[in-house]
């Protein structure tokens, strides 16, 4: 064998669930069962002293309800992904690209609706004399998170785009059902 066909990542004809396509089913999994535990958390936001920042900041609470939605759709989308991929439908390709390009866009969306809301909630705290403390750490935290999913969903993207053994796997699965 010549030292390029022991490259890691290098395709060797597998087709099927396993190496980097195994990897992604993993963190989808990972993704969607930390989406699913942190859902009540987000929704607990449309009740009490949460719902109520909104009424001073124009964005709060429609970011919000933006983010609870994303979440909902990111885990059917998660699961919906998973049942096409273990079924080998040829459409699986398409649906992740389409998908991960959502997720993306997602999470883009997100960061600037964040730099929106706490803007206004750092403006909102001061006019009442409220500390504002941990606003600044809260902002990073949630800026962060945009940005591990955005990385998240462009590599993961470029991947579907690219991969062989994607490309083979669903091909031969198109050519057992013609």
């Amino acid at each position: 064998m010549t030292k390029s066909a022991h490259r890691i990542g290098a395709y060797h004809g597998e087709t099927g669930v396993g190496g980097l396509l195994l990897l992604f089913v993993l963190t989808q999994l990972v993704s969607a069962a930390m989406l699913i535990f942190q859902i009540p958390r987000t929704f607990a936001g449309f009740s009490g002293p949460t719902w109520a920042l909104g009424a001073d900041s124009t964005w709060f609470r429609p970011t919000l309800v933006f983010e609870a939605a994303s979440q909902i759709l990111r885990v059917v989308g998660t699961l919906v992904g998973l049942v096409l991929l273990f079924a080998r439908r040829p459409a699986t390709p398409r649906f992740y690209r389409a998908f991960l390009a959502a997720a993306l866009a997602l999470a883009v969306i997100d960061a600037l609706l964040i730099t929106k809301v706490y803007s206004q909630l750092h403006a909102t705290l001061v006019g009442l004399g409220a500390s504002t403390g941990g606003l600044a750490g809260s902002r990073y935290v949630a800026l962060l998170g945009d940005f591990r999913s955005g990385v998240y969903a462009l590599l993961w993207l470029l991947y579907w785009r690219g991969s062989e053994r994607v490309r083979q796997t669903f091909a031969r699965e198109r050519a057992r059902r013609a």
